[in-house]
Order: C-alpha cells, then structure tokens, then sequence
C-alpha cells in the first residue's frame, strides 16, 4: 500500500510539474533521475519520450496509458529492469515497437502492442520475453501468425493475453501447441471480414476466469466443450455464437458469473434446472425472439434479450 501511495505521489509530482512548465523542460528533466523507478505520464499530452530516458536504468514501470505517444524511442530497449510497459494513445491506439524489445527480457506486462511494422521480426523478438504475465497485442497480420504462436509458447508465467486482428486478415492461432498453463484472462478479436473458429487450444485453459471472443464463432458444441473443461470460468461474452439452439446442460458453468452472447440465429434456448448457479448477469442480442425459452427460474429474472434485427 506504501508504494502504491509513492506511486500515486510521484504521479502527481510529474503532472503537477507539466502543468507549472511546458513538456519541452520537463522532457529535458527525465534523463536526470537516475534512481527513478517509476515514471507514470498517464493522462497527459505528451508526444513523444526524450532519448535520455535510456539514463534510468533503474525504470521499473513506464505507464505512457492515455497519452499522445505513439512511439518510443530506441533507448527504451536498454531498460532492462523495466517490467511494466503500458502505452496506449488517447485514440485508443497501441505503440509500435521496433526491433530491440527482445532485450527487455525483465518485462512482466506489455500493453498495447502494434504489430502492424512493415519491416523487421517484431513478433518473433517477443518470444525472448518469458517472463510476461500480461501481453496485450493488436495489429496482428496472417503472416505474423506462427511466430506469435511460438512466442506465446515460451511465455508460462502469462496470466492475461489480448490478440487483436489486422483489418482483413485472418489470425492464424491454431499452431499454438502447448497453450500458457496459468492462463485466466483471454481475448480474441478477430477481423471485420472473416469470422473465425475458435482455436481448439482454448478448451483446455483450465484456469480459465475469463473469456471474450469477438468475430470468433462459438458454436452449441464448443459451448460443451468449454462448460465441461473449463471450470473456472466467471465471465463468458462471444458475439459470433452460431446454431439454432442455445443449450446449457446441468453441471456447466459452475462459477460463471456473466454471460453475454450475440446469436442471431437461436430459435431455441433450453437450459437446464441445477445450471448455471452463480450466474449474475445473462445478456442476449437476437435477430428474433426464439420460438422456446426453457430456463430456470432464476436465469429467466437475470436474461435481458435485445431484438436488433435482421438487417443489423
């Protein structure tokens, strides 16, 4: 709790200080605290980061979250006592990173990366990044693929994994073998023109908590799949869910909490008495009403249904 409160305090320092001078002197200041382990600019408008910040080497944390930054510069790759990266632009944007990130080999969390370079083996550097528990990545083309699945592979500490698509192309996810075995927080969002399967390796991420798939289609016998191996899970979201029926058999779904689907073409909805005994929230967006809801009672109080039609 103390150095969270120093954190808090030196935050604040720094924004106090951008307010009283322009950035241009405060950038010129960074390179000179030499012990400095935190540096968080979160919510300010800086633009870019000076070159002498490569002179901390004690950084541990660099939280550019909600700014104007939209790339780094080089000697931010010889920190390698960072391990928190968060950078993400006011426009909800990721930070491209250039060739050297492989060298942070201390990171534990690296958030949110671009992967749409044009040039060089970004993501296949991030396989030297074992120590991650949280990667947050977007931008991902078709031929990046294989070498995220390898590197993801290499990554065993990683609890948290968001995969982000490149416009019309497809994620090619289906090479990663042996899957992170402490894993509890996924997110796949696919491209607007393709809607994907989901990769057979999810259904065996046992420790599982939370789940989200975007342009990924679920269908009843992978809904199976995951409410008999994945035990764990508390939240469930998938808008591509893909049947004429709903079903959700007793014994699934121990623990889930929140369950948000998008299933246009469900006529159908049975769940079973004894299902679904934690559930707080289930949320429905159909194309039409079904023809049969056959829920307990206690789901049918929770289900908000949303008709948003066959043209939507």
């Amino acid at each position: 709790v103390k150095a969270c409160r120093v954190h808090d305090l030196m935050h604040d320092f720094i924004l106090k200080k951008c307010e009283e001078f322009n950035f241009c002197q405060v950038k010129k200041a960074i390179g000179n605290f030499l012990h400095l382990k935190y540096l968080s600019l979160r919510g300010s408008n800086i633009k870019t980061i000076p070159k002498s910040i490569g002179n901390l080497q004690n950084l541990e944390t660099l939280d550019l979250k909600l700014t104007n930054v939209t790339d780094l510069p080089v000697e931010v790759y010889s920190l390698t006592k960072l391990c928190y990266l968060n950078v993400l632009t006011k426009e909800w944007n990721g930070v491209k990173l250039e060739k050297g990130v492989g060298n942070l080999t201390a990171l534990q969390k690296l958030a949110i990366l671009d992967a749409s370079d044009e040039g060089g083996d970004i993501v296949g550097e991030l396989k030297k990044l074992k120590q991650l528990s949280c990667l947050k990545i977007e931008n991902v083309g078709e031929k990046d693929g294989i070498s995220l699945c390898n590197a993801i592979e290499s990554m065993t500490n990683l609890r948290s994994l968001h995969i982000g698509s490149k416009d019309n192309e497809i994620l090619e996810l289906e090479s990663l073998s042996s899957p992170p075995p402490h894993l509890e927080r996924l997110y796949l969002y696919g491209s607007c023109s393709h809607v994907q399967k989901v990769p057979d390796w999810v259904f065996r991420l046992k420790n599982l908590i939370s789940l989200e798939l975007d342009r990924f289609k679920l269908r009843q016998d992978q809904l199976c799949l995951i409410g008999h191996h994945l035990p764990e899970l508390i939240l469930l979201a998938s808008r591509s869910f893909k049947g004429d029926e709903l079903n959700i058999k007793k014994g699934w779904f121990g623990k889930l909490k929140s369950l948000l689907l998008t299933a246009s073409s469900v006529k159908t909805i049975t769940i079973d008495e004894g299902s679904l005994p934690s559930l707080q929230q289930f949320h429905l967006e159909l194309n039409l009403d079904p023809k049969v809801v056959e829920v307990p009672d206690h789901v049918r109080e929770l289900m908000v249904m949303d008709l948003y039609g066959e043209d939507n």
